[in-house]
């Protein structure tokens, strides 16, 4: 997370690859592992995040 005076006083999230095409993309196959972790964690963070927006 990036924050301070560059950035405005703003929180700013970089952006994960999801590696969407993974499963569906055979020359891709081997990062299927990689997507399945990295959708999961971001439901995980979409999760916190949401719970901390709400309060």
């Amino acid at each position: 997370m990036l924050h301070g005076s560059k950035t405005l006083g703003l929180q700013i999230h970089g952006v994960k690859p999801q590696l969407v095409l993974a499963p569906v993309v055979p020359a891709m196959a081997e990062l299927i592992d990689l997507h399945t972790a990295s959708v999961a964690e971001s439901h995980i963070e979409a999760r916190r995040l949401a719970h901390q927006f709400a309060r």
